[in-house]
């Protein structure tokens, strides 16, 4: 009896799963232009249906809000109207760079702050694949450190084509020729130059240089073989832009606001009155008409549905990892989907779907809803669970005040997160530890007795 209950359990589940109800499944986890597509078709087929771009005095602002309650508000984003972009805007080609780089991240083991980080740099990169923005600079906007941006920069460095992420057009080259095994000191040498050539006589350059003719000629014909615009290959459609679809900005009371940009998606307006009048008549024409506007009640209740709970699961987002943006990304707290779904009163799988391609702007940037989920460390004194980038922060901290009389070993700081209730692995401590760059204490008490001699 109790298996015939759960087969007929399970018929049931697969008959309410109607055409419709797939299709409002589908709509979840559209980006905007996808969805932009999606109606641009049905406005085609259905001839009650009828769009208009939204004005830009329809926006509805949030209001104001504390500092731990960010309030979800549907309007235009605030900004740079330049940002908000028109939904044509999205298209994109079978494959970009973009694709490529990110499938390559996520076979990745790298930690959770890293691998946000490394994808973050992804969108930094120009048509021919050159990080032209200063690491500094993109590492201040979001709160990481020198450490953690050097680390990202030479992951993304090695994924291919050979060359991507090069700050200049010396190391793009370097990074291929290294790949190579061939970047021997003479070449070395030319690349570190290579941007004054085109300022000097070309006789007399590789002569200051200090390298003969063969060598010279020898070195051209080597370079002439690489590629100087290694993502300039995939620039062959149209270039994906990441239109947010959120805007989170500063209230009032100095807390967030949280408020959906409906800019990139037409107003969409169904012709009552063509239905009724059709409708009436008696025709044939009737039939086909009530189904148009079932149809077309269905397009809005989903859309609305979509939009409310990307608000939902953004609203919640921002809750959680509030320190995030005020602080940065070492302030970022554990956050699974699970938490969110429970939170927001919906399935796993459709905060799955609605953070698929869907972005968030704010005062450090703009992000994929995706990037502010992380696993986290459990403490054993019942606190809060830390992320691993406030982790790696308090280790960072601990090493940068020992002293030189006192070095911690990796041992010695398991000992002291235990103690301020952070229960952690010793091969975590020091994953993370190497992960930052840092030496290991023998390494740094060699290095610190050595300065102690100089002074």
């Amino acid at each position: 009896m109790a298996l015939s209950t759960r087969i007929t359990a399970r018929q049931t589940q697969q008959l309410t799963m109607t055409p419709q109800l797939r299709q409002a499944i589908e709509l979840l986890q559209m980006s905007s232009g996808e969805l932009q597509r999606f109606i641009d078709e049905e406005v085609e087929k259905n001839p009650l249906l009828e769009t208009e771009k939204p004005e830009a005095d329809e926006t509805v602002k949030a209001p104001d809000v504390p500092l731990d309650r960010p309030e979800p508000q549907s309007g235009l984003s605030g900004g740079d109207p330049d940002r908000q972009g028109n939904a044509t805007d999205l298209l994109v080609r079978e494959i970009t760079l973009r694709d490529t780089l990110l499938s390559q991240i996520s076979l990745s083991e790298l930690e959770p702050d890293i691998f946000a980080i490394v994808c973050l740099l992804v969108d930094e990169l120009d048509d021919d694949g050159y990080l032209r923005t200063p690491l500094v600079d993109i590492g201040t906007r979001i709160g990481a450190s020198p450490e953690q941006m050097e680390e990202s920069l030479l992951f993304l460095q090695s994924c291919e084509p050979t060359g991507i992420a090069a700050r200049d057009l010396g190391e793009c080259f370097a990074l291929q020729l290294e790949e190579k095994g061939v970047l021997d000191a003479p070449l070395k040498l030319f690349l570190e130059h290579i941007s004054e050539i085109p300022g000097q006589p070309i006789g007399s350059f590789w002569k200051d240089l200090g390298i003969d003719a063969e060598d010279y000629s020898a070195l051209l014909t080597t370079i002439k073989a690489l590629n100087p615009a290694p993502g300039a290959a995939f620039d062959t459609g149209f270039v994906q832009y990441a239109i947010p679809d959120v805007s989170v900005t500063r209230n009032n009371l100095g807390g967030w606001s949280v408020e959906l940009n409906n800019s990139v998606l037409p107003a969409i307006i169904v012709n009552n009155d063509l239905a009724r009048e059709v409708s009436q008549s008696g025709s044939e024409a009737a039939k086909y008409v009530v189904e148009c506007s079932r149809r077309a009640d269905w397009l809005l209740k989903s859309i609305e549905q979509r939009s409310s709970t990307i608000l939902k699961v953004a609203a919640e987002i921002v809750r959680v990892q509030e320190e995030f943006f005020s602080l940065g990304v070492s302030k970022m707290r554990p956050l699974t989907m699970r938490d969110v779904a429970e939170a927001v009163g919906v399935n796993e799988s459709t905060v799955s779907r609605v953070t698929n391609s869907k972005y968030l702007s704010c005062e450090r940037g703009t992000f994929e809803l995706r990037f502010f989920f992380s696993k986290g460390i459990r403490r054993s004194d019942g606190g809060a669970d830390m992320s691993s980038a406030s982790i790696q922060e308090s280790i960072r901290k601990l090493i940068e005040e020992e002293s030189a009389l006192k070095i911690l070993s990796d041992d010695k700081i398991v000992k002291i997160l235990k103690e301020s209730g952070v229960d952690i692995a010793r091969r975590t401590v020091s994953k993370y530890r190497e992960g930052m760059k840092i030496p290991s204490s023998v390494e740094r008490r060699r290095f610190k007795s050595n300065l102690d001699k100089i002074r």
